[in-house]
C-alpha cells in the first residue's frame, strides 16, 4: 500500500523537478508517473494471483487481504484527503468488504456446525 502512495505523491514530484525546464515536461511527467503506477499495480496483481493459488488459500483469505488493504487506505485517506472526496469511494467499498466477511463467516459457521474450517499447511 505504501507503494501506491509513493507512486501518486512522490513520483510525479520527482519527475516534475527533473523535467521542469523541458517543453513537454508536464505531459511527460504524467505519462511516466502513470506507467510507474501501472507497473506497480501489475506487480501487486501478480503477487495476489500467486498467493491465491497456494495450497490452502481460499476466498476467505482473498477477502481478508482486500479488506486489510482497503482499511489501511481508508484510514489514511479520511484525515488527509477528505477534501478530495476519496472517502466517498473508499468507505462504502470497505463497508461492502466487511459485510462480505460477515456473510462468509456466518455461511462457513453454519455449514461446519460452528467450527472454524481447517487450513491445510503449505509444505
Amino acid at each position: 500500500m505504501l507503494t501506491y502512495y509513493f507512486c501518486i505523491y512522490l513520483v510525479p514530484d520527482i519527475f516534475s523537478a527533473i523535467l521542469r525546464h523541458a517543453r513537454t515536461g508536464v505531459a511527460l511527467t504524467q505519462v511516466m508517473s502513470g506507467v510507474i503506477l501501472l507497473l506497480a499495480t501489475v506487480y501487486a496483481i501478480e503477487v495476489g494471483v500467486d498467493w491465491s493459488q497456494r495450497l490452502g488459500w481460499s476466498a476467505r483469505h482473498n477477502l481478508a487481504l482486500m479488506t486489510g488493504a482497503v482499511a489501511f487506505t481508508t484510514l489514511l485517506s479520511i484525515p488527509f484527503e477528505s477534501n478530495v472526496l476519496e472517502p466517498i469511494a473508499t468507505v462504502p467499498f470497505f463497508a461492502l468488504l466487511v459485510w462480505l466477511a460477515w456473510r462468509q463467516r456466518h455461511s462457513t459457521a453454519g455449514a461446519s456446525g460452528g467450527a472454524t474450517p481447517s487450513v491445510v499447511p503449505q509444505p
